[in-house]
């Protein structure tokens, strides 16, 4: 008896961490490589972080740092050290990130391992 409630503690304890959040603020969190025709594979990576930063990285080296909100109808607006924002329409799965520019410009990320 023992044994079958130690191992439906282990399985119930799985369950969510295995099923994932499909809400936006916890789909971004992770490292996004930026997929485009003009960059070479791995060479623009931003790093999303749950305490609401952003990290990018150049080349594999950090190149600049700014804050993020996501909001649940998919606005993301950055914030930039020096005052200056940003703000996108954004689409996010578990693999993929698209931002869109008030302007209609494109920008689309894959997830890295």
């Amino acid at each position: 008896m023992r044994a079958v409630v130690s191992a439906l503690v282990v399985v119930c304890g799985l369950a969510p961490a295995g099923c994932g959040s499909s809400k936006p603020q916890d789909l971004i969190v992770g490292k996004w490589e930026l997929v485009h025709a003009d960059v070479k594979p791995g060479e623009v990576v931003d790093e999303f972080t749950k305490d609401g930063k952003v990290i990018g990285y150049r080349d594999g080296k950090k190149f600049n740092e700014r804050k993020y909100t996501l909001a649940d109808d998919g606005t993301l607006k950055f914030v930039f050290d020096d005052g200056r924002d940003a703000t996108y329409k954004a689409q996010v799965t578990k693999d993929e990130l698209t931002l869109t520019s008030g302007d209609g410009g494109v920008e689309k990320f894959k997830r890295t391992k």
